[in-house]
């Protein structure tokens, strides 16, 4: 990841095969979802809840149920319940300045303070189709860097969360199935080329219209009357 006193960009230090690259959302600082989220760069995260089935139940399953139930791809787990969070961009930079006395200006002071969360799945540009093209038309091959392109994608993985219990020797599990979005590079990548993944067009939040109240319906009420005066009058 490069940071530059104008720009950050995430890049790749050597050749990169597809899929090679797979980085999860991470949030250490705030360390909290959403159950709603109007933010265009944020994540879904899908959580299914487990629910095991008893002894029991499994006895009573018997002949071609059973077959059925062995061929499914968890014949002792059933979801419970499901439920949809959302995870927000988290982003704070280190502070830098140029150094006293430095004449060229390449030399820069950090000041960490703790508060810095620069994790590269948020590092990663987000672009739309048009900014792509600009910047590819104010690409200049002589900077080192391969020509710019989308080679990024949110991939969907599960990966599960697993709880253990005993109470009264009798063992009470619990499993949670996360569907995540892993970033990750659908194309292989040259050397220095920096990860951009593509995104929809933005659309701006129509303002929404406010309720008439009994003031409006007097004051509507009250030029009605106006108007008839004024008519009456001439």
């Amino acid at each position: 990841m490069l940071m530059l006193m104008t720009q950050i960009m995430c890049t790749s230090v050597a050749v990169a095969e597809i899929n090679s690259i797979c980085i999860p959302p991470c949030i250490a600082k705030q360390a909290k979802v959403y159950s709603m989220s109007e933010h265009p760069h944020a994540v879904k995260v899908v959580q299914k809840v487990m629910k095991n089935v008893s002894e029991k139940e499994k006895e009573l399953t018997t002949g071609a149920a059973a077959q059925e139930t062995e061929a499914a791809e968890s014949n002792t787990a059933s979801v419970s319940r499901e439920n949809t969070f959302y995870v927000q961009p988290e982003w704070k930079t280190v502070e830098c300045a140029a150094v006293a006395g430095d004449q060229d200006g390449s030399a820069v002071k950090w000041n960490w303070d703790g508060k810095e969360s620069m994790h590269p799945y948020w590092a990663v540009r987000r672009l739309t189709e048009q900014q792509m093209k600009h910047e590819q038309d104010k690409w200049n091959p002589e900077a080192g860097r391969p020509r710019p392109r989308f080679n990024c994608e949110l991939k969907i993985m599960t990966v599960s969360s697993v709880c253990l219990a005993c109470i009264n020797e009798q063992a009470l599990n619990r499993t949670r199935l996360l569907d995540v979005p892993f970033l990750t590079n659908n194309v292989s990548l040259e050397a220095n080329e920096e990860l951009l993944l593509e995104v929809g067009q933005i659309r701006k939040k129509e303002k929404e219209q406010r309720k008439r109240t009994w003031k409006d319906l007097v004051q509507a009420q009250t030029k009605v009357f106006e108007q008839m005066q004024k008519k009456s009058k001439s």
